[in-house]
């Protein structure tokens, strides 16, 4: 698949669906139907989510992934972006309006807005620009005082400890296998500094190890406890910003509990730029997954 999939003209749309196709490879292809989209953000705050009354705040996004469900096929796709990302990102005025673009990390489009609902907006914009207009229908945040809660509220989350974390953490010892507390589990998945490798894909591994783990607590604890999802979302309400009702939410974790699990990390290159460490997509495999996950062959 040689060439990004692009979208043509309205003279171009399929006929069998009657919607827009874009080309790869000399195929058309169009957009799946009966997708759902929910984009994960967790920044670096800490505390409760409050307005910084401004355009602009210091949160940044330090974890995203794009959780895109199938309902055709009975399938979740999750895919974790990188938040030292080289992407473009919408630039807002003082009066919120956009007024251009910057190229910089991904995480830092969460930093202009008011730290809330304006700034996952603009998060929701770069990553959607950054899957070529992906569009994305709702997004879910939360501080990293979140993490302690939900942890906690579980009983604890197992993980196998790979890292050495003895310059931060004694308790998490490197090739044990623990119970994590809620400090534990927040030590486990947002340290970098300190840590022998302090790259954000380190600790984008940790972050799935714990992820994957919490996920197989969640499928247990929902079988018996149906109302696990507005629990925990009631626990959290002051660390989170979100457009989805805790409704929405337990519709999808009753769907996500019911359906396979495909999880991506979009590869590439991580390089030192002049001041931080910035991440380059491979962009052809980004091209790649964009078109398998959001689009299927048009019928010829």
């Amino acid at each position: 698949m040689a060439a990004a999939p692009e979208r043509a003209g309205s003279p171009d749309e399929n006929a069998a669906t009657g919607r827009a196709a874009v080309y790869a490879d000399g195929k058309a292809y169009v957009l799946r139907d009966n997708l759902s989209t929910l984009l994960l953000i967790g920044t670096d705050a800490d505390g409760g989510q409050e307005s910084s009354h401004s355009y602009n705040n210091q949160q940044q996004a330090d974890f995203l992934m794009l959780l895109v469900l199938d309902r055709n096929e009975d399938l979740c796709t999750a895919i974790q972006l990188n938040r030292d990302t080289m992407t473009n990102i919408p630039i807002l005025s003082v009066d919120d309006r956009r007024v251009g673009d910057t190229r910089a990390q991904l995480a830092l489009a969460h930093t202009y807005g008011d730290g809330l609902e304006k700034s996952c907006e603009n998060t929701v914009e770069a990553v959607s620009r950054l899957l070529y207009g992906a569009e994305i229908d709702r997004y879910f945040c939360i501080t990293m005082d979140a993490v302690p809660v939900i942890n906690d509220l579980l009983g604890g989350i197992t993980v196998a400890v790979a890292d050495d974390f003895s310059a931060l953490d004694g308790t998490l010892e490197k090739g044990e296998t623990i119970r994590l507390t809620g400090e534990q589990a927040l030590t486990f998945v947002r340290a970098r500094g300190g840590m022998a490798d302090s790259s954000n894909t380190a600790r984008m591994n940790r972050q799935r190890t714990y992820l994957e783990a919490l996920g197989a607590e969640l499928k247990t604890q929902y079988s018996s406890n149906p109302g696990l999802i507005g629990d925990l979302c009631k626990s959290i309400s002051g660390q989170t910003v979100t457009n989805c009702s805790i409704a929405e939410l337990e519709d999808m974790a009753r769907t996500f509990h019911a359906v396979r699990l495909l999880k991506y990390t979009p590869k590439g290159e991580t390089k030192r730029g002049q001041t931080f460490l910035e991440f380059y997509l491979d962009e052809e495999l980004l091209r790649r997954l964009v078109l398998q996950v959001f689009y299927m062959q048009a019928d010829t």
